[in-house]
């Protein structure tokens, strides 16, 4: 039994895999990523209490105690920060909130965030701003009820590479058309 080579079916074969490889999801996520996290209070320039550093899994990364306890619990491509016990009103500043960053750089950069969904929360997008690395949140002059969430969608950037290997995927698979 001899084996030939086929250029046709060959050039067939790697497109389809190029296409395959292409279209699986790339890590371009928070899922186990370390993230870092501060509350910033009274400005962006003043840490009011360090957070540290956790790496993405289940349950929630950071844990923070005021009057209420504010957790915030990252998945591959949301955040969700919940505050738990009494009505909570967080006091006007030029900034009152959360800041997350990529501390390690190995997240893919940020493209969008929005405000997916949200229960006895009056944020609204005005009141995130965001780099590539970096995701302020705002809470000043929010008053909320117990038990409140608020669900933050976050959109990549997409790899260059799985772009890259899409296109010379397509590209082999119309050059084998073509020569048909």
């Amino acid at each position: 039994m001899s084996f030939r080579f086929n250029k046709k079916w060959y050039l067939w074969v790697v497109s389809i895999l190029l296409s395959v490889f292409a279209a699986l999801p790339a890590q371009a996520g928070f899922m186990g990523q370390t993230v870092h996290a501060d509350y910033l209070f009274p400005d962006t320039g003043s840490v009011f209490t360090d957070l540290g550093d956790a790496v993405v899994g289940a349950g929630a990364e950071f844990s923070l105690t005021f009057a209420s306890t504010i957790t915030a619990d990252f998945s591959d491509s949301s955040i969700l920060v919940t505050i738990f016990g009494a009505d909570s009103s967080f006091t006007s500043a030029a900034f009152n909130g959360f800041h997350f960053s990529d501390v390690l750089n190995t997240i893919a950069p940020i493209a969008n965030i929005t405000v997916a969904a949200t229960n006895n929360f009056a944020f609204s997008s005005a009141d995130i701003s965001f780099d590539a690395d970096n995701i302020f949140l705002n809470f000043q002059d929010l008053v909320v009820s117990p038990d409140s969430a608020l669900t933050l969608a976050v959109t990549f950037v997409p790899e260059p590479i799985s772009v890259a290997l899409f296109g010379v995927g397509l590209l082999a698979l119309g050059c084998t058309r073509r020569k048909q």
